[in-house]
């Protein structure tokens, strides 16, 4: 019955401190104010106000210089001021930062990063013409959307359905208006 006891505290033992060979010893707990989950990552903004992201990384959705995978929190990179708002959307992810820059990385095969080029980052780009405008923003599939601080909505990236809103199904690479059509009946 020892030999038993034995054996399985040996076992419990080896399996913290050895996951598919590698030592995983946690270095650091930290707390966060805000998180969003996208399709196979998530990002999360902690109360020192630094932003992490951690999951799947293949189109650089984590922000942090390259395509590897993370089974843990790692820094996303290139943010000049605190992170006070962050979405994540399946393959992309966004933020709002205090000196009311937009910024955006990961997928942007149809332009939903905003700044004016179809090109993937793995580290975060400001979409253009939003600055100091911004209350909230939201990543969809392949587009993003924004509220500026008059309520008006701009969206970009794929706009194959009509995701954008602006009465065509164009893809847009930078921010467009939302725009309602009123339809008055006349030819």
């Amino acid at each position: 019955m020892r030999i038993k006891s034995i054996v399985f505290l040996f076992i419990i033992l080896l399996a913290m401190f050895s996951c598919n060979g590698e030592n995983n010893n946690i270095v650091n707990v930290f707390t966060a104010f805000k998180i969003d989950s996208g399709g196979a990552h998530n990002c999360s903004i902690t109360e020192e106000r630094s932003i992490y992201c951690w999951g799947l990384n293949l189109a650089g959705q984590l922000g942090n210089g390259n395509h590897e995978n993370s089974n843990y929190p790692v820094s996303v990179t290139n943010i000049n001021s605190e992170p006070i708002f962050v979405s994540a959307g399946p393959s992309h992810t966004c933020l709002i930062a205090t000196d009311d820059t937009i910024k955006c990385w990961g997928n942007n095969m149809f332009g939903q990063l905003g700044e004016g080029t179809n090109k993937d980052s793995n580290v975060p780009v400001e979409v253009m013409g939003l600055s100091n405008n911004i209350q909230s923003l939201s990543c969809g599939c392949v587009h993003t959307c924004a509220i500026t601080l008059e309520n008006r909505v701009k969206c970009w990236g794929r706009n194959n359905l009509g995701q954008l809103g602006d009465g065509s199904y164009d893809d847009s690479n930078v921010p467009e208006n939302v725009v309602i059509i009123i339809d008055d009946g006349s030819l």
